[in-house]
């Protein structure tokens, strides 16, 4: 559950980027990210760095309990959907929440680790001269 302190970082930043604020941006949403983690771990590593709270955070946090939550949803969902059970029929708010899962999942799957590539080559390259 995203707490009302994590909401309001989390709109800093939103506030931030339309504002065109690009460096505030940037370190709201580390801000951001460190509150996130912060509830995630609980008080034990509340004062450790955020360097080593995210090493620690798979260690107390199933991180992969989402995806397959997700993936036994859409399954479920799909299992409805090609039985016939007209009491059990997929509507169109179910229908949506399905697409807005599957991409989701096809994002993490193909698309995320290759912008966080990209993100880190991007930083890599702040202030270097182009040749």
């Amino acid at each position: 559950m995203i707490t009302p302190a994590l909401a309001r970082a989390y709109q800093g930043t939103l506030a931030a980027y339309n504002a065109g604020l690009w460096t505030a941006c940037a370190a709201s949403c580390r801000r951001t990210m460190e509150g996130l983690v912060k509830t995630l771990l609980g008080e034990e590593h509340s004062k450790d760095p955020l360097f080593e709270q995210l090493e620690s955070l798979p260690e107390k946090v199933d991180l992969t309990q989402p995806l397959i939550l997700l993936a036994a949803n859409l399954r479920k969902g799909g299992n409805i959907a090609s039985h016939f059970d007209l009491e059990r029929e997929p509507d169109q708010p179910v229908a949506e929440a399905m697409v807005d899962l599957l991409d989701y999942f096809l994002e993490y799957v193909y698309v995320l680790k290759e912008k966080a590539l990209e993100l880190g080559k991007r930083l890599d390259s702040l202030g270097k001269k182009k040749e």
